[in-house]
């Protein structure tokens, strides 16, 4: 395997392993983004019902 080829592979690796992560990060801007909506949900709830 010559020097090329080898780099190119290696490339390629690190740019699979970094759209993972995006993967990952995407994944768990999601989750915050879920959360925070619930969390907006529940004290609006919640202020309804302090409120009533």
């Amino acid at each position: 395997m010559d020097y090329g080829r080898r780099s190119m592979f290696a490339l390629l690796l690190a740019r699979r392993k970094l759209l993972g992560m995006h993967a990952s990060i995407g994944l768990w801007q999601g989750k915050l983004r879920d959360g925070y909506k619930l969390a907006r949900i529940w004290s609006s709830i919640k202020h309804t019902f302090v409120f009533a």
